[in-house]
């Protein structure tokens, strides 16, 4: 699986806002969920790869026409939002 498919997998099965959890809930799904040592180094590479990437675009990473997690007005917001949801409980 190619690691921004991973990404979108992750966005929409423990963030999707449609699913009505909270952010406090979908973060503990999420970090149950990555629980391994292993899991948890190929997950951090994944990340640290997307966050270096200048051309990512998180916005359309975190709200398209597939899953809605975060409508951000501009993209160091989304970056900001995504690193908080996404870094900080598993690797923060």
């Amino acid at each position: 699986m190619d690691e921004i498919d991973n990404l979108r997998r992750i966005l929409k099965n423990y963030f999707n806002a449609e699913d009505g959890l909270s952010e406090e809930v979908s973060i503990g799904l999420y970090q149950r969920s990555f629980s391994s040592p292993e899991q948890r180094r190929t997950l951090r590479d994944q990340l640290s790869r997307a966050f270096a990437d200048p051309l990512r675009d998180w916005r359309s990473l975190l709200a398209n026409g597939e899953y809605e997690v975060y409508f951000a007005a501009t993209e160091e917001e989304a970056r900001a939002f995504a690193r908080r949801i996404l870094w900080d409980p598993i690797l923060g």
